[in-house]
């Protein structure tokens, strides 16, 4: 993270912060891996596609934690910042991203909620925009099995 900071480079920093939180979360610091998101989307003038993701995030993050309240919130603020990204061109650094990407990441941050049909019609909504040559990767089967553990992309 130190690079990014040198680097002034919007996006790396943000990036590099949302990155961090992921790598956080495994060793159960809920509190810093908040604190981590918070931080990735104080970045200014961060790209509007990282802003997008590190908006959902958050929304998982807090739906995971039990906080529904704040993570329907979330949702809303994350649903704003996906809308303002769709068409723009993802950075390099984020070439898995897509509209059909942020509806699956949405269906996962639904179903947390409870809202188990809306995520699993969100996720499929979601397949259907994706690129062809996403549908086998790997992050997208995570992303889906966070939806629901039996759903797929192929």
């Amino acid at each position: 993270m130190n690079l990014a900071k040198e680097s002034r480079d919007a996006d790396r920093l943000a990036h590099s912060l949302g990155f961090l939180g992921y790598v956080t979360v495994s060793a159960g610091e809920y509190g810093e891996v908040v604190a981590l998101s918070d931080a990735a989307l104080a970045v200014r003038n961060a790209h509007p596609v990282i802003t997008a993701y590190g908006r959902m995030r958050r929304a998982e993050l807090l739906a995971a934690h039990g906080d529904k309240g704040e993570a329907q919130r979330a949702l809303a603020l994350a649903n704003v910042a996906t809308e303002a990204a769709d068409g723009v061109e993802p950075p390099a650094s984020m070439y898995w991203w897509s509209t059909g990407f942020g509806a699956v990441q949405r269906g996962g941050v639904l179903s947390l909620l409870g809202r188990t049909a809306e995520a699993v019609g969100e996720a499929t909504h979601g397949l259907a925009a994706m690129p062809a040559e996403h549908l086998r990767s790997e992050l997208l089967a995570s992303a889906l099995r966070r939806v629901d553990p039996d759903m797929s992309a192929v």
